[in-house]
């Protein structure tokens, strides 16, 4: 979600308290927010009306995000048709944020986004599609955001070209926020810049839970 649609979350989350006949505090809908914003608003707000016909009580967070994200076999398959999106809005040329465990799956089974969209230009699709799912599945579950540069990234640094900013680069989010991959980002290029040779498979997870360490803390320290 973005920082726009805040209103329009707090008003559905206080719709489904009053539901409920649950009190909420201010402090609870900014707590929601900040656990639930890294999804789509129109998942998020379908989950909130669902919540209201399947469940007994107030939901807590934690059967939120279960309602957007479906099962096991949902998930997996929400990942494979996001993946076919991004390869065909963007292509191998794009570099991509993803969540960790769908760059696992990718890197394992192809060896990375390029080499996948170019698999997918094979009339294999139904295989792939078989493969990602079973190998998705039995994956074990990583948290983190993970970077996967495209081919004008990947060329551009192999041929010692920076990209500061990435500007001229196309970028494809999936099932991660772009504010997410954007802090991440950053943290990664100031750990780069001692670097000669960047890898083309970058696991930023754990940036990711050092950005959200040091928000906590933060915020305690307030």
């Amino acid at each position: 979600m973005k920082e726009s649609d805040f209103e329009v979350f707090a008003e559905a989350l206080l719709e489904v308290a009053k539901r409920f006949h649950y009190s909420l505090s201010e402090d609870d809908v900014v707590a929601y927010w900040h656990d639930l914003k890294g999804y789509p608003a129109q998942s998020v707000l379908l989950a909130l009306r669902t919540a209201v016909n399947k469940l007994k009580f107030f939901p807590k967070i934690s059967e939120i995000i279960s309602l957007i994200e479906g099962s096991d076999e949902q998930k997996a398959e929400r990942a494979w048709l996001e993946l076919l999106k991004a390869a065909r809005e963007y292509g191998a040329y794009a570099s991509i944020y993803l969540d960790a465990k769908t760059a696992w799956v990718l890197e394992r089974l192809w060896g990375g986004w390029d080499k996948f969209c170019a698999e997918l230009r094979s009339d294999n699709k139904t295989f792939l599609h078989s493969q990602f799912i079973k190998a998705y599945n039995s994956a074990p579950d990583i948290k983190g955001v993970t970077k996967m540069r495209g081919l004008i990234e990947g060329n551009n640094n192999a041929n010692g070209y920076a990209l500061e900013g990435a500007d001229c680069t196309p970028v494809a989010f999936i099932l991660v926020s772009k504010e997410e991959a954007i802090e991440a980002e950053k943290r990664l290029q100031l750990e780069n810049k001692n670097q000669t040779k960047p890898n083309a498979f970058t696991k930023l997870s754990d940036i990711i839970n050092s950005i959200s360490k040091q928000k906590s803390i933060g915020a305690a320290s307030v």
